[in-house]
């Protein structure tokens, strides 16, 4: 093989380690964030009720309404509703259990604060999978 051949070989196998590295990398901080959020809500909600985790996130996201940070604030809602007192009193506010309902709830969750991003309702779908868990909705 030519000179030129392999020094093109070598550039695109190092540039593949580069990219294997830098995925590595980005991997471990993802999960280390995620960590992170869902222990600030697991904290938050120790000593709160559901309806103030729910106001908190809402808050966090008219903040910084973008995809990055809903994923942040949606394991944040799932850690302070798993904490949270008041779940399933919080829950039965929305009396349409269906998907169709919990969807239409979420959206008027957010409208009502102005929201109307198409990232606020994928923030509050840990609500949604609360409250359709039988054992929360029954006070559990």
């Amino acid at each position: 093989m030519r000179a030129p051949g392999r020094s093109c070989l070598s550039i695109i196998g190092i540039s593949m380690l580069l990219l294997f590295v830098v995925f590595l990398a980005g991997r471990s901080w993802v999960k280390r964030k995620a960590g992170e959020e869902l222990a600030r809500g697991l904290a938050f909600g120790r000593t709160t009720q559901a309806a103030r985790c729910v106001s908190e996130v809402l808050d966090r996201h008219a903040q910084t309404p973008s995809l990055s940070a809903a994923v942040g604030q949606a394991l944040f809602l799932a850690g302070c509703l798993e904490t949270a007192a008041g779940v399933s009193a919080y829950c039965t506010t929305n009396r349409d259990m269906t998907i169709l309902g919990q969807a239409r709830w979420a959206v008027a969750l957010c409208e009502r604060r102005g929201l109307s991003d198409r990232w606020c309702i994928n923030v509050l779908q840990p609500l949604q999978q609360a409250c359709r868990n039988p054992e929360r909705r029954r006070g559990t």
